[in-house]
């Protein structure tokens, strides 16, 4: 059967589905999930948006995707789900983020801790960040000059990230190699579906069984997690760990200062909205674990950092879809240390680690690039060093996602695409969705083969349409079956 490609049309954020043949199985690929909170079928966007363009997608969706913990790609995710499953349908597997692993067990079984230890890692970070900043300010400025609003949103992820690599420096890579897995591996071994969803999600079945039977029970799950153990308010008068890197023999030592913050102070300000944020990442969490409890689907978890330090791609479904810049773990450990799981989920929500995957061509489908918000390069403020290259080599045009939306801030990833497909960059085919109505285009209106599942630029808000492309005699078909031309922004560049 031939393959298609569907840019789904929301009323916000983006999301992707493809539907696709692979060792003689129909597989339907959902890549992330836009922003609709509603759990209703008639309100939830990306259900009736499905339903209404996929009409061969009836019961199942094999692989669900989330690229990364940024609003308009995850925030849908949790409700659509919900959605999905309550109407009877079914999902295979779910791919998430490798750093979210690591608070699966505290927010199934111990909430309140979890919150606990988020304030504690958010107040660290906070008091760090500041730290670090005030040392490369000028003896002009004053400390009244300084504040949680004047810093720059991606000044302080560049803060943290830096923190995290420099906090997680002696990690073995020999080391890490025995936790990840193979793309060889065999995954499907295990026939059981409980057993094999408990296990991925890092629980036995006795714990999985006294989960879900909690879930059914117990209220104490539908509260959010900012209104347990007065989340906000007591991100106050907190202790901090500190800790010092000896410069002989490399051996880390700790002490402990309590330092008390008013809730006016900028170190204060700025630890209440990282708190917030890692709460919103953790409840998503919440939503997406407990519904795989519920319904036992098991999850894949995929690690930037690993890739980030040097690890090469691996995991996926091997000669199907592989990830480009992410190692897969063979099951999720609980974190321990509040800083570095605090580290772990907001790593998840910037751009630099944004997943990537890749369907591979065969000799009857065409080739995928899922390129999430991906520059395909390092760096957190502006692109840096580039990916190196594990593509595997297609030999015919492809279909990939406009990375972070067409936004000229990701242009970065057609130059490095242009290098990976000398041959056939020009002829492959650039979809794009989700946006603002502020987002400048550049690089994006340079692509030959391009088409808009949103485009506030050229027909303004609240505009939105299906994008449908479909294969051939192993070839997407050009031009598009669904979703007319692109135009040119009205407003300048």
């Amino acid at each position: 059967m031939a393959s298609r490609f569907t840019a789904l049309p929301l009323s916000s954020g983006e999301s992707f589905i493809l539907e696709t043949d692979h060792c003689g199985k129909r597989f339907v690929i959902l890549v992330d999930g836009g922003q609709s909170k509603s759990t209703s079928p008639k309100k939830n966007g990306l259900y009736k948006a499905i339903r209404q363009c996929c009409p061969d997608i009836t019961d199942t969706i094999d692989i669900a995707i989330c690229t990364h913990r940024d609003h308009d790609h995850a925030g849908g995710f949790p409700a659509f789900i919900e959605t999905w499953l309550a109407e009877g349908n079914d999902i295979g597997e779910f791919w998430l983020p490798g750093g979210w692993a690591g608070a699966v067990e505290m927010v199934l079984t111990n909430p309140d801790g979890l919150v606990s230890m988020l304030r504690a890692g958010a107040n660290t970070a906070a008091y760090r960040i500041d730290q670090r900043q005030s040392s490369r300010e000028t003896d002009v400025e004053s400390t009244a000059q300084r504040s949680f609003r004047g810093k720059n949103v991606r000044s302080i992820q560049a803060e943290m990230h830096d923190m995290c690599i420099e906090d997680s420096w002696t990690d073995s890579l020999t080391e890490q190699s025995r936790a990840n897995r193979s793309t060889d591996d065999d995954r499907y071994v295990e026939t059981n579906r409980t057993v094999h969803a408990a296990n991925s999600w890092g629980f036995t079945i006795e714990g999985w069984e006294a989960i879900r039977s909690d879930l059914d029970t117990s209220a104490i799950h539908d509260e959010p997690l900012t209104e347990r153990d007065g989340a906000y308010r007591q991100l106050n008068d907190e202790v901090y760990f500190e800790e010092i890197l000896l410069d002989d023999s490399g051996v880390r030592e700790h002490w402990i200062s309590r330092r008390f913050f008013d809730g006016s102070n900028s170190t204060s300000q700025l630890a209440r909205s990282l708190f917030r944020n890692a709460i919103d990442t953790v409840e998503a969490i919440r939503n997406i674990a407990s519904a795989a409890v519920m319904f036992d689907i098991p999850v894949r978890w995929f690690d930037f950092s690993a890739f980030e330090k040097g690890a090469k791609p691996s995991g996926g479904r091997q000669g199907f879809l592989q990830p480009l810049n992410a190692v897969e773990f063979k099951q999720a450990e609980r974190e321990t240390d509040a800083l570095k799981l605090f580290f772990k989920l907001t790593l998840t929500e910037q751009n630099v680690a944004s997943l990537v995957f890749q369907r591979l061509e065969t000799a009857s489908e065409p080739g995928v690039i899922f390129l999430g918000d991906s520059r395909l390069a390092f760096g957190v403020d502006q692109p840096e060093e580039n990916f190196e290259k594990h593509l595997v080599q297609p030999r015919r045009p492809i279909v990939y996602t406009a990375p972070h939306h067409g936004s000229r801030n990701n242009d970065r990833a057609y130059e490095v695409l242009a290098k990976w497909l000398p041959d056939l960059f020009d002829a492959s085919i650039a979809v794009r969705n989700g946006g603002v109505w502020n987002q400048t285009l550049a690089g994006y209106l340079n692509i030959k083969c391009r088409r808009c599942a949103q485009c506030y630029q050229c027909h303004g808000g609240n505009w939105s349409q299906p994008v449908q492309i479909i294969s051939d005699d192993r070839q997407w078909i050009w031009p598009s079956a669904l979703g007319g031309r692109c135009g040119v922004p009205k407003r300048k560049k």
